[in-house]
């Protein structure tokens, strides 16, 4: 079942890397409960409560702990808000805040000092939100998105069942305190890896430090800086590897931080919740140079010489001999292979998904780390290629000449039954009058000749 599961998370991964799809709880538990021990890089010993460290690319779990449990996200919330934003609001849109925006908001909460009335593009929300952590803005791109900040709640518990999101519930948008108000680990990690296919969210979230100045909308200077100590330069916890991320911190939540990191090609989530400060950016440094150091990334099509192009006809999927030469394993398919294990050791698991196409997923000691689809070489070259199926007209070039004329043969015979069986209706009137008995003539046995010629074809087809 471990091994089913593994499977089943990893072929939604990669068939929809952004997690969209129906699990539970007991599922991903089971999954994270798989990773190996023997073989397996030894982890570090972490402080936070919960964390989970991700392939950003392919969704598989390297690290977990705690990974499912509730916990309070503080205002690592604002990553749902940010992305409901960024997903629903054009940049250039204006958003104003509103009364209730402003001023229900507890004594000490983060803010950027908007009043009721002003005005700030959405870009500038994003960058209010995402760096500082302002609350009031949270609120008035609520208002701005739903038209309340309640139906906006709403918004971002039916976009958390969109992405599968496990144990997940929201209350408010911004993060502050609530005890209905909570996610876990790997929810927040799904979240983060929706974000970051967003362009405008990657050039918001990645900046140290931001500087609204006065316009005709809005005459007033706000300087803005990040809460996230890993993305700014001559911090302590500055590390060049994190691209951005978000942090949050409530007296219930203790110090929470989910972070995007990319080094040499590998992409990797992060997340910690429930630290004591600073631990929530040791705890990632930790495990994000864990996940660098101890894994590498791996090319699927240019490490499997078993289902390369050339020994796909001989493989389980039972591809077509004239496809030789028109398939191949995808060739941005990749994983991360942990240290001191070889490509050769691990196990694979064929599946054709319907009739038109198959996947291959890896698995080291029933762990899966990632899948390759099989596909045309040719991006333009659709993918009946099995047993079963008809060659396509745009791939008969590279077929046996005898092919081609198989290949709309039927077109061909229906015409020339019909001319035939007519022109045998002509020669038998004909015939009644001149027929010599016992004797057939030859017109009648280029016709029956014909006849079995197109018999023999249809055979063939």
């Amino acid at each position: 079942m471990k091994r089913f599961f593994c499977f089943l998370l990893t072929i939604c991964f990669l068939y929809n890397p952004i997690g969209v799809f129906a699990a539970s709880q007991e599922e991903i538990d089971a999954v994270i409960a798989s990773i190996p021990v023997q073989g397996w890089p030894q982890a570090p010993e972490l402080t936070s409560q919960a964390a989970i460290l991700m392939d950003a690319d392919s969704g598989t779990i390297l690290y977990a702990k705690n990974a499912t449990q509730m916990m309070y996200p503080a205002s690592t919330t604002k990553l749902m808000t940010a992305l409901l934003t960024v997903e629903n609001v054009a940049p250039e849109d204006i958003i104003t805040f509103s009364r209730t925006a402003v001023t229900t908001l507890p004594s000490g909460s983060s803010h950027i000092g908007m009043r009721t009335g002003e005005h700030l593009t959405m870009k500038d929300c994003l960058y209010g939100i995402l760096l500082p952590s302002a609350n009031e803005v949270a609120n008035a791109l609520a208002e701005h998105i739903s038209g309340s900040i309640s139906d906006f709640v709403s918004f971002m518990n039916k976009r958390a069942d969109e992405l599968g999101l496990i144990n997940t519930h929201f209350s408010n948008p911004n993060g502050l305190h609530e005890d209905d108000h909570y996610s876990c680990a790997y929810d927040l990690a799904i979240i983060l890896q929706q974000c970051i296919q967003n362009s405008t969210f990657l050039e918001v979230a990645s900046r140290p430090t931001y500087v609204r100045e006065p316009d005709e909308l809005l005459n007033k200077r706000i300087p803005m800086a990040t809460t996230n100590d890993m993305i700014r330069p001559n911090r302590e916890y500055y590390d060049p590897d994190v691209i951005c991320g978000k942090t949050g911190w409530t007296q219930q939540a203790g110090r929470c931080l989910v972070s995007y990191a990319s080094r040499n090609g590998m992409n990797l989530i992060c997340v910690t919740m429930n630290a004591v400060a600073p631990n929530q950016f040791t705890d990632t440094r930790q495990l994000l140079d864990y996940g660098f150091d101890q894994f590498s990334l791996v090319n699927i099509s240019e490490s499997d010489n078993f289902y390369d192009s050339s020994h796909l006809i001989n493989s389980p999927l039972h591809f077509q001999q004239e496809t030789k030469g028109l398939v191949q394993l995808d060739p941005n398919s990749r994983l991360l292979l942990p240290t001191g294990i070889s490509f050769d050791q691990l196990d694979r698991q064929v599946i054709n998904n319907n009739t038109s196409s198959a996947t291959i997923t890896y698995y080291y000691q029933n762990y899966a780390l990632g899948s390759a689809s099989i596909v045309p070489i040719d991006p333009n070259t659709q993918t009946n290629l099995f047993r079963d199926k008809t060659v396509l007209p745009e791939q008969l070039s590279t077929l046996q000449i005898s092919r081609i004329f198989v290949i709309p043969l039927w077109g061909i015979s229906l015409f020339l039954a019909s001319a035939a069986l007519l022109l045998f209706g002509l020669i038998k009137g004909s015939q009644r009058n001149h027929r010599i008995p016992g004797k057939r003539s030859k017109k009648a046995l280029t016709i029956q000749t014909l006849q079995n010629w197109i018999k023999q074809q249809k055979k063939r087809s």
